[in-house]
């Protein structure tokens, strides 16, 4: 990451990434964009992250749905090889969630990611208060925090 540059990053929801890998493609080897965050990946511990980065100029971190038995949910980000980051190992959680500092090289900045996909089968109070328990543990640090992804809470404001 260079100093006083700007990241583009994109957030989708693909709903089988698989089914979209000639799209994500044309995204990574045109470097449109820096950050791609990608919720409902529907990936799996037996698809290699090389099959979806293919030699591109990203680096890949997953948290693929930990019940391999139901199908959905997982989330990925790519993040374009410039920038400098790193992963932070969370608990095992019944939602999937990402979380990674960004830096810049220059200046020592960071900027924290968290990427979240929250089943809408997850709508009990102690499902809700895990979720919040756990975002406000990653964001209660000294830097900026930016929270992306796909929650399930509809009709809120």
């Amino acid at each position: 990451m260079i100093t006083g540059s700007t990241i583009s990053s994109i957030l989708f929801n693909s709903r089988s990434l698989l089914n979209k890998l000639d799209q994500l493609q044309f995204l990574l080897h045109n470097n449109i964009y820096d950050l791609l965050f990608i919720s409902e990946t529907w990936l799996s511990k037996n698809i290699s992250d090389s099959l979806i980065i293919q030699n591109s100029k990203y680096n890949i971190v997953r948290a693929d749905r930990s019940n391999q038995n139901k199908k959905g949910g997982g989330v990925c980000m790519l993040i374009n090889y410039k920038i400098p980051f790193t992963v932070l190992t969370l608990k095992r959680l019944p939602f999937e969630i990402l979380c990674v500092d960004i830096y810049d090289v220059f200046t020592t900045k960071k900027h924290r990611l968290i990427l979240i996909y929250r089943p809408p089968s997850m709508l009990s109070p102690n499902d809700n208060i895990s979720l919040i328990d756990t975002l406000s543990q990653l964001c209660s640090v000294p830097y900026p925090t930016s929270i992306l992804g796909d929650l399930n809470y509809a009709n809120i404001s």
